[in-house]
């Protein structure tokens, strides 16, 4: 039996192990990269959201419309609640794991590799 083959495949084993490995850490830090502009684009358009519901909130039509304004002020809420959630920062790295917080209560938790 001839050692050098059996090398080579071992060998050739491990750099199909190591490319796997490499192209899961770029897609990875891809991710990572998209998932950041996504929670600062989501916190752009709530923000907005609420300058928007506000704005609504203060004109003529709002305060002779009982139904328009309430529908106002409810969207106005959520907004407001989501702005907190994203400035406080409810997303916590802990324990190898992300845990979503939402109301004080764990929403989800997810592994990381």
């Amino acid at each position: 039996m001839c050692v050098m083959p059996v090398i080579q495949v071992l060998l050739l084993i491990m750099l199909v192990k190591l490319h796997f490995i490499v192209s899961v850490e770029e897609a990875t830090r891809r991710l990572q990269k998209n998932m950041k502009k996504y929670l600062e684009n989501i916190a752009v358009m709530t923000k907005s959201e609420q300058r928007i519901t506000a704005d609504l909130s203060g004109s003529a039509l709002c305060h002779q419309n009982a139904e328009l304004r309430k529908l106002i002020e409810d969207y106005h809420s959520v907004t407001s609640q989501v702005v907190i959630l994203l400035l406080t920062k409810q997303v916590f790295a802990s324990n190898n794991t992300f845990d979503f917080y939402l109301g004080g209560n764990m929403f989800e938790s997810w592994p990381l590799p």
